[in-house]
């Protein structure tokens, strides 16, 4: 998944910024679209994992595989670190 990252964040947010829409999907809607949705709000709108896990599990109940979950919380810790070391 984490390969894929970057690809799908870039063309969502030339999507939305173009203002276009974004429907992001898989098989059950809970794992797979979900760590997608909360990638794009970590590198685009800087937002922790744990905020955008939040704000997203508002909206609807999800579940994310924990091999996702993993990457997800790999790529906070890194911009987490960079953030403390641009500073």
């Amino acid at each position: 998944l984490f390969r894929h990252f970057v690809d799908a964040v870039e063309f969502m947010d030339d999507a939305i910024s173009n203002n276009g829409k974004v429907f992001v999907n898989c098989v059950y809607g809970k794992s797979r679209s979900t760590s997608f949705v909360v990638v794009y709000l970590m590198l685009c709108h800087d937002w922790t994992a744990l905020d955008a896990l939040r704000h997203i599990r508002k909206k609807r109940p999800v579940q994310l595989n924990p091999g996702f979950l993993l990457q997800i919380v790999d790529l906070d810790y890194k911009l987490k670190w960079q953030r403390v070391s641009n500073t």
